[in-house]
This record gives structure tokens, C-alpha cells and sequence, in this order.
């Protein structure tokens, strides 16, 4: 009978040191997530011009501009870059303005003095959905880099790209006169400097124009 008695204070002083031990465990990892959401405090601070380029230069849109026509989310393109405190923070986005009015469009050309290079394009049009992949590898390489969270420009590019939605802007592309798609408009200092319809072959003409006016 004792050795009953002894087995069975045992048993229970392990099951108790195992109830412990899982108790703990729990709590810990209730506490823990490295996934949470980063604050406007936590998300840290960028070098700032002053703009918000999530919102239209007018301040009219609710929705945000890196969404483009093209059905590109500039979002699906952020990487974690850094766990700490469990604050998750992200790299900065290319930007392409997304022109939906004639008002939008002057306040583009009007806010900057770089070359802008504008893409009318249709979402119905196979040629411009071609042409678009491409146009987002020039904005990865050329355009404005921009804090995902605030919006605000962390690094300047080249270059400064917008593109127009035909069949929501007929107005102002009757104006323009856009007549084929994809077209091309480059403009500095408010002046057109040229314009031609440029599909995805003639991507390597965009670039030979963009060279050019660089320089």
C-alpha cells in the first residue's frame, strides 16, 4: 500500500507540473502575434514633399489612386521588410497617378516641373493591357517612390506617370483628341512636347522619347 500511495503522489505531481507548463505556454502565445497592424506612430517616419499621393490633387476621390485601371493593385506589390515589436513595415510603392477628370489631369501637369509622361488606355483593349505591364515596369524603374501607409513621397523619380481611362473620361479625350489606343502624351512645364499612339511593340519608341528629354 505504500508504494501505491507514493506512485500515485507522483503521478499527481507530474500532471501537475504538466497543467503548469501548458498554462504558461498559452498566455505567451495569446500575447504574442508578429502580424499586427502598424500604427501611423509605429509605422516610422519618411522624408516628406508635403504631398499625399494616395488622394487626387483636387481631394475629391475616396477612393485611393494606387488602384489603377489596369486592375494593378500597387498594394499586392508591398513586401514585409522588417518585424520589430511586432510592427510590420513595408517597402515603398511606385507611383502612377490615376486621372479621372480634366480638373485631375491640369492639377498633374501644373504640380511639378519633371517630364510627364501620361498613358490613355481602355480596360476592354487587349493591346493596352500588354502595353500596361510594361508601363509598370517604367514606373518600378523611373517613378515616384511612395510611403505605403501615409502616402507621402519617400523618393523622387525620373519621371512623374499618369494614365486616363478612356471610357470614364470621354470628355477630356475627345478634348485631347485621342483617337487610337494605347496613346502616349509627354508633357514638362505644361507644354505638350509630343504624342503617338504606342502599342506594346512600340514600347522601345516610348523609351527612345523618354531618353531623350532627360538628357
Amino acid at each position: 500500500m505504500p508504494q501505491q500511495r507514493t506512485s500515485c503522489h507522483t503521478c499527481n505531481a507530474i500532471s501537475l507540473l504538466i497543467l503548469i507548463f501548458y498554462s504558461t505556454f498559452i498566455e505567451d502565445v495569446r500575447g504574442f502575434s508578429p502580424y499586427t497592424t502598424p500604427t501611423a506612430a509605429s509605422a516610422g517616419q519618411a522624408t516628406d514633399d508635403g504631398r499625399n499621393v494616395f488622394r487626387s490633387p483636387s481631394e475629391s476621390h475616396t477612393t485611393p489612386l494606387f488602384v489603377n485601371n489596369f486592375g494593378y493593385n500597387h498594394a499586392a506589390s508591398v513586401l514585409p521588410t522588417q518585424i520589430s515589436d511586432n510592427t510590420v513595415f513595408a517597402r515603398p510603392i511606385p507611383y502612377i497617378a490615376n486621372i479621372e477628370s480634366h480638373i485631375d489631369f491640369e492639377e498633374f501637369l501644373y504640380e511639378d516641373e519633371r517630364l510627364c509622361v501620361v498613358l490613355f488606355h481602355a480596360t476592354w483593349c487587349k493591346n493596352c493591357q500588354k502595353f500596361g505591364l510594361r508601363y509598370k515596369k517604367l514606373a518600378h524603374e523611373n517613378a515616384d517612390l511612395v510611403d505605403f501607409m501615409s502616402g507621402s513621397v519617400v523618393k523622387a523619380g525620373r519621371l512623374r506617370l499618369a494614365e486616363v481611362e478612356v471610357s470614364s473620361n470621354k470628355d477630356l479625350c475627345q478634348r485631347l483628341g485621342i483617337e487610337h489606343l494605347p496613346f502616349i502624351q509627354m508633357y514638362r512645364d505644361e507644354d505638350l512636347l509630343t504624342q503617338f499612339a504606342c502599342g506594346p511593340s512600340k514600347f522601345k519608341e516610348l523609351m527612345r522619347e523618354i531618353r531623350g528629354y532627360l538628357q
